[in-house]
């Protein structure tokens, strides 16, 4: 629905609209066009041509026709730029991620594993890391769901604790705000070699012993 106003206000042509949205639909390419503003300047050159370029009201017409040339070609651009930086992204998300957000969980599951397999696709050294993360969630979530009685104040942890202790297990950073805050190129352009996160990464090094467990109904550790 929000692509559909946007595209109302960048396109107001209900004509254009519809031509353009059949050609989209048959995956033909639109012929080209004169919009109104294209009409308008040519009326208002051959006009002023017609009442002779070098008399006053002539001159004025050509000017406003040149200006009037100018604003319609800013215009195009602007229409163009939005579509392609902005309306074709925000389609591209409501369409696909937007609809795999508001999914079932086996959907959003499923659509995980995809880009994850991509990911190691692209990367075959990410196949382990990703499994290594897989088996440290594990870990955790079979550390917080163990049933622990009254008393009990600490639990062991040794089994997590010796697998972040391997030798070839990947290295794991810590989501710290501070290196998580992005930063922009001082020139502009493409720089490829360009870092967004300067921050010390700080990456997960090993557990204690025992964790402790606290003092309320749920048993949080």
């Amino acid at each position: 629905m929000i692509t559909g106003f946007l595209k109302i206000s960048l396109c107001t042509s209900i004509g254009a609209r519809l031509e353009d949205r059949l050609y989209e639909h048959l995956e033909w390419i639109a012929p080209p066009r004169l919009q109104a503003h294209e009409l308008l300047v040519e009326e208002m050159i051959r006009a002023g041509l017609e009442v002779g370029s070098t008399t006053p009201y002539g001159t004025a017409l050509m000017r406003c026709g040149e200006t009037q040339k100018q604003l319609g070609e800013t215009e195009r651009k602007f229409v163009q730029s939005s579509n392609i930086d902005f309306l074709t992204p925000l389609r591209s998300f409501t369409e696909g991620e937007y609809r795999t957000i508001q999914s079932s969980y086996q959907m959003r599951m499923n659509r995980c594993n995809q880009i994850l397999q991509k990911a190691v696709s692209l990367k075959q050294s990410l196949y382990k890391f990703i499994g290594d993360a897989n088996r440290l969630t594990d870990k955790l979530l079979e550390l917080c769901n163990k049933p622990v009685d009254g008393n009990s104040t600490t639990l062991s942890i040794k089994q997590l604790k010796r697998l972040v202790e391997e030798t070839t297990f990947s290295q794991i950073l810590i989501p710290l705000q501070s290196v998580l805050i992005p930063t922009r190129p001082s020139t502009g352009g493409t720089n490829g070699k360009h870092d967004a996160f300067l921050g010390h990464s700080a990456y997960l090094d090993g557990f204690e012993d025992v964790v402790e467990i606290l003092a309320s109904l749920q048993k949080p550790k």
